[in-house]
């Protein structure tokens, strides 16, 4: 027996060719339809298709960034979702607003830790500074 696909050789009654694995003559035909996958899946996929994951991403990265780099990144990203929001219509724009005001909190968090650095480097300097002169 040959195989309908690839034409070659297989076992002779196989359902289903041991080269290409395509189905023989006789063989029985399995589809997704057959499953309820395709239901389950497309299902999933317009529950999903509701909120814009750039907003969801934003403010997940914002509120386990706080007072990190990632709360930043997540304000950026948050500031994305609530424009793409706006043009396509999607759902999510609560969660692009939280994670803005969470990772602008992140932010300035951050500015202050740098500017108490910078403000701790400079004094200590003036200090070591002025002990030089003694």
């Amino acid at each position: 027996m040959y195989c309908h696909n690839c034409g070659k050789e297989i076992q002779d009654g196989s359902s289903y060719c041991s080269h290409c694995g395509a189905p023989q003559a006789g063989a029985p035909h399995y589809s997704r339809a057959d499953t309820g996958w395709d239901e389950t899946f497309r299902a999933a996929q317009e529950q999903a298709a509701g909120y814009d994951w750039w907003s969801l991403g934003g403010f997940a990265l914002a509120l386990l960034g706080i007072g990190r780099v990632w709360g930043i990144v997540g304000l950026a990203l948050s500031i994305y979702g609530l424009t793409n929001c706006r043009h396509t219509g999607k759902k999510g724009r609560g969660f692009a607003v939280a994670g803005i005001i969470i990772g602008a909190v992140s932010a300035v968090l951050w500015v202050m830790v740098l500017l108490g650095l910078f403000s701790l480097a400079t004094d200590s300097f003036w200090i070591l500074h002025h002990l030089s002169r003694l």
